[in-house]
């Protein structure tokens, strides 16, 4: 096991694994033999802490610290019985426990705090200019 510096953290992880993160970390592109040693680490491990501690750094270099929020705002939702893996609508998710249909003042509000929350939103809408301009 070395010893390295991966994150600012000292911890001893497979010399392996430590090369790898290294060589990711120097930007140069790691093959698939190496990808395949990175998705067999143990997730209650070292290595994985160490992953994701480059991973964290790489994304952070590549779009300079920032981040985007995409957030939906439901309308009409109600537990769905079509229980898709990837929709947190499913019923059997009881993520929604009973409908909910929102005022259009509720929407308005809703879609102000996404605003608040991410004031650069490419698509950035102001709900209270077309709130009388209604069909």
């Amino acid at each position: 096991m070395g010893r390295n510096n991966l994150g600012g953290a000292h911890v001893k992880i497979d010399p392996k694994i430590e090369s790898i993160l290294n060589k990711a970390l120097a930007g140069k592109e790691i093959n698939r033999e190496e990808a395949v040693e990175l998705v067999k680490i143990n997730e209650h491990s070292y290595e994985m802490y160490a992953l994701m501690s480059v991973a964290n750094t790489l994304t952070r270099r590549q779009f300079g610290n920032k981040g985007e929020i995409f957030a939906q705002v439901g309308i009409n939702v109600w537990p769905c019985p079509r229980n898709c893996g990837f929709c947190s609508f499913g019923a059997d998710w009881n993520v929604i426990e009973s409908r909910v249909e929102l005022s259009l003042e509720e929407v308005v509000e809703r879609v102000l705090i996404v605003n608040r929350i991410d004031p650069l939103c490419a698509n950035k809408i102001d709900p209270l200019e077309n709130k009388n301009n209604q069909h």
